[in-house]
C-alpha cells in the first residue's frame, strides 16, 4: 500500500515545495521510495511501499505515456495482470517487468475510464491528461484503496491521506458531525471524512477536475448486477470454487509466502482450503496463526460463541498437517498497544479498537520472518459465506410460495416447526422498532441502539441530531432483520465497509504489511451477489453453499460447530490489567471541555467502578457492550487529542501553506456508458 497525491492549480504553477511538503505528510504510508513530477499546473507525488509483489522492484512512480500525452500514479494491485494483458496484445515478456502502475496507464490509455471496470484488484489512481486538461481521480470499485480530497478557490488537492492533504497547508480540524456518527457505528455518509474540509472520494466514483469544473461521477454499483442462473446446485458450488481459486491464485502474487489470519471459522478454513493447493504447487507452506485467549480466561457457562477456537482449529490442522500453524496469545498486549500508531497511520479512531491486539500481534509475526502480506477471509460472511438469513422473505417477494413452505416446514432448528421460522424470518423483519424490542426483551436478549453500545452523550446526540441523520442515511442501530437479501448486500457496502481502506492503511504504516482477502475479489463479489438466495440456504441448513464447498476439506467441528467462534474473547481481561490507566484517561477526558461535551464520562466511570467485574477470570453474562463502549470512547478520544493537538502524535505539525476555504464539489449521476460499462 503506497502513499499517491495530486496538485491541481488553476492557471498557476505547481509548487515543488509543496510537493515536498505532501510527500513528508505521507512518509509513514510510503517510506521505500519517493517520486514527484511537476507538469505545469499539476504536480504528481508517489510514497511507494514495494516489496509487495515481486513487480514492485521495477516501479518508478509517476509514470507516464510514450507520447507524453498522460501521466499518473497508482496506489494498488492488479489482480487480473493476464487478462489485461491479453486484451492489450501485449507478451508475457514484455509485461514480466512492467510494474502494476504502468499497466493501470496503459489500460487507461487504451480504454479510458473504462479501464476502471476493466481492472480488477484494489487500487486508487490519479490520472492528468494534458491533451484534455483534465485530472481524473478514481477509486476502485469496492472502495479497498482511498482517496481524499480537497477544493478550494485556484487548487485541487488528491491524496491517499488527510496528512497530506493537511501538509499542504489545509487546517486540520475535527468534523464533530463525522465524529458523532461514528460513535453509534453510522458509517454511511461516505464522502464524509473526519476533518473538516477533506472529503472522501466513495467507492466506485470518479472525480473529474478541469479549471472550469470538478465534477464527482458514480461508475459502478454491485447491485446492478442481474441475477444468475445455472443448471444445478452442482453448477453453484463449481461456479464458487473456480471465482475463489482465481482470485486466490491472484492474492498469492507475494515476494514471500503470506501468513494466513484461521480462526474456527468456515471463512477463514475456506481461503485456507484454497491456498493449500496453490501454495504446495509452488512448494511453499502455508502459515497460518490463530488467536486464542490467555490461559485464565474462563467463558460464560451460558454464552453461545466460543471464545477459544482450538477445537475446530486442532480438528482442521489434523486434516493438513501441512500447515505451519502458531496460536497466539498476544502476551500482555491490550488496547493502548499501537493506538496512537494505528490512529496516526489511519487519519481515523479505529472502530473496534479492542479487537485489534490479536491483529497487530500477527502483523507483527508476519514481518519478523520476513514476509509482508496477511491473507484473511473477513468478507466472507457477506460473499460466499452468507448465511441466506433473508431467505423466506426473498422467497415470499418473488411469488415461490411452495419453496417457502418447503424452507418453513424443513428448518431442523426450529423447536416450534413452521410457526418458529414464519415468525423469526417472515414477521421480525418488518416489525416496528417497539415490536422488535419487545421481542429482545422477551428472549433476555440486549435491546439494542446506540445507547446500549455507544459512549456519546446523549446531550451531545441530540445536539447533533444522530437520530435524524441516521434515518436520512438509512441506518438502523437497532440492527432489525433485514428485509430481504438487496438490503443486506447494501447495507455492507454503505456502511463499515466504506471505512476499512483507513484500518487497513494504518496497519501498513505501523507494520509494513498489506492485508488481502480473496473473499473480498470483485469477481468473487460479484458472483455472489448475483447467485440465487436458495443456494445460501436449504431445509433451514445455513451457509449451504459455502459447506458444500468445503466438503471432505473441513471436519465436522468447523462444518457444524457447537457455538459460534469469537475474537478477543479475553478483551474485558486485557483491560481489566490496565485500569488505573484507562480510568486517568477518562478523567482526563472528562476535564476536556470538547471530550466532555462528546463522551457520557459518567457513563464510562460507572462502568469501571467494579474492579472484580473486568479482573475476574470467569466472563459475566454481558460483557460485549460494555468492551466495546469504553474501548471505542478512549480510542475517538485518543483521536480528537491528536488532531487537536498534533505535537502529541506521530504526525508532525505542519505550517499552512495558503489555506483556502473549501469549495463544494458538483455530483453528476452515473452517465448511461458508464452504467453499460459496470454490468459487462
Amino acid at each position: 500500500m503506497s502513499g499517491i497525491a495530486a496538485v491541481f492549480e488553476y492557471g498557476a504553477p505547481a509548487r515543488p515545495g509543496l510537493l515536498a511538503a505532501i510527500a513528508a505528510g505521507m512518509a509513514a504510508i510510503g517510506p521505500d521510495r519517493t517520486g514527484t513530477v511537476l507538469l505545469g499546473e499539476v504536480g504528481l507525488v508517489c510514497c511507494l511501499r514495494g516489496d509487495l509483489t515481486p513487480e514492485d522492484a521495477y516501479e518508478a512512480q509517476p509514470v507516464r505515456s510514450p507520447d507524453r500525452r498522460l501521466a499518473g500514479v497508482f496506489d494498488g494491485r492488479i489482480d487480473n495482470r493476464d487478462d489485461v494483458r491479453r486484451r492489450l496484445g501485449l507478451t508475457e515478456g514484455a509485461i514480466a517487468r512492467t510494474p502494476d502502475s504502468e499497466l493501470f496507464l496503459h489500460a487507461w490509455q487504451r480504454w479510458g475510464t473504462a479501464a476502471a471496470t476493466t481492472v480488477v484488484g484494489p487500487f486508487a489512481a490519479i490520472i492528468w491528461n494534458r491533451s484534455s486538461h483534465e485530472l481524473v481521480a478514481v477509486r476502485d470499485p469496492l472502495g479497498e484503496r482511498v482517496l481524499y480530497h480537497h477544493a478550494s478557490p485556484g487548487r485541487l488537492l488528491v491524496a491517499s491521506s488527510p496528512s497530506a492533504i493537511h501538509a499542504a497547508g489545509v487546517p486540520r480540524r475535527i468534523d464533530e458531525v463525522k465524529v458523532a456518527d461514528s460513535l453509534i457505528l453510522n458509517y454511511r455518509e461516505a464522502s464524509r471524512s473526519f476533518f473538516e474540509g477533506v472529503s472522501r472520494l466513495p467507492a466506485g466514483h470518479r472525480l473529474h477536475v478541469t479549471p472550469d469544473r470538478t465534477e464527482l461521477r458514480r461508475y459502478y454499483d454491485v447491485a446492478e448486477l442481474g441475477p444468475l442462473r445455472l443448471r444445478s446446485d452442482d453448477d453453484y458450488v463449481d461456479a464458487a470454487h473456480e471465482a475463489l481459486d482465481t482470485a486466490t491464485r491472484a492474492m498469492l502474487r507475494t515476494t514471500a509466502p503470506p501468513s494466513l489470519c484461521l480462526s474456527s471459522g468456515l471463512d477463514s478454513t475456506m481461503v485456507a482450503a484454497g491456498m493449500l493447493p496453490v501454495l504446495r504447487e509452488r512448494g511453499e507452506t502455508l502459515h497460518a496463526y490463530t488467536s486464542i485467549p490467555i490461559e485464565r480466561w474462563r467463558p460464560d457457562p451460558g454464552s453461545r460463541r466460543d471464545g477459544d477456537e482450538r477445537r475446530g482449529v486442532d480438528a482442521f490442522l489434523a486434516m493438513h498437517p501441512e500447515i505451519e500453524h502458531t496460536y497466539v496469545q498476544a502476551g500482555g498486549r491490550g488496547l493502548f498497544d499501537y493506538l496512537d500508531s494505528i490512529i496516526d497511520g489511519a487519519d481515523a479512531p479505529p472502530r473496534n479498537a479492542m479487537n485489534l491486539y490479536w491483529i497487530h500481534e500477527i502483523h507483527r509475526l508476519t514481518r519478523d520472518r520476513g514476509a509482508r502480506v496477511v491473507v484473511t477471509g473477513g468478507g466472507g460472511n457477506m460473499t460466499l459465506g452468507w448465511d441466506g438469513a433473508t431467505l423466506p422473505v426473498d422467497l415470499l417477494r418473488t411469488g415461490h410460495v411452495r419453496a417457502l413452505v418447503r424452507e418453513l416446514t424443513g428448518d431442523r432448528r426450529a423447536r416450534v416447526p413452521v410457526l418458529q421460522p414464519l415468525f423469526t424470518d417472515l414477521v421480525l423483519p418488518y416489525a416496528p422498532r417497539r415490536a422488535w424490542a419487545a421481542y429482545r426483551r422477551l428472549r433476555g436478549a440486549a435491546v439494542h441502539g446506540w445507547s446500549m453500545f455507544s459512549a456519546v452523550d446523549p446531550a451531545y446526540a441530540e445536539a447533533m441530531e444522530l437520530d435524524r441523520r441516521a434515518a436520512a442515511l438509512g441506518f438502523d442501530d437497532a440492527f432489525r432483520p433485514p428485509r430481504g437479501r438487496a438490503e443486506v448486500q447494501e447495507a455492507f457496502m454503505a456502511n463499515a465497509f466504506q471505512e476499512g481502506g483507513d484500518i487497513r492503511r494504518g496497519l501498513s504504516a505501523v507494520h509494513g504489511t498489506e492485508m488481502r482477502d480473496p473473499t473480498m475479489d470483485r469477481r468473487v463479489v460479484e458472483l455472489a451477489f448475483r447467485i440465487p438466495p436458495a443456494q445460501f440456504r436449504r431445509n433451514g441448513e445455513r451457509r449451504w453453499l459455502q459447506k458444500r464447498m468445503l466438503a471432505g476439506e473441513a471436519p465436522p467441528e468447523v462444518l457444524h460447530p457447537r457455538r459460534r467462534g469469537i475474537q478477543a474473547a479475553d478483551a474485558r481481561l486485557r483491560i481489566g490489567a490496565d485500569l488505573g490507566r484507562i480510568r486517568a484517561e477518562v478523567d482526563e477526558a472528562a476535564a476536556d471541555s470538547q471530550l466532555g461535551r462528546m463522551l457520557d464520562v459518567d457513563a464510562l466511570r460507572a462502568s469501571l467502578r467494579a474492579a472484580e467485574w473486568w479482573t475476574a477470570d470467569q466472563d459475566p453474562a454481558d460483557v460485549g457492550m460494555s468492551v466495546i463502549r469504553l474501548s471505542r470512547a478512549l480510542a475517538t478520544a485518543r483521536f480528537v487529542q491528536a488532531v487537536r493537538d498534533p505535537q502529541a502524535s506521530r504526525i508532525p505539525a505542519t505550517r499552512s501553506v495558503d489555506a483556502r476555504e473549501a469549495v463544494p464539489v458538483h455530483l453528476v449521476p452515473a452517465r448511461a456508458d458508464d452504467a453499460r460499462r459496470a454490468l459487462r
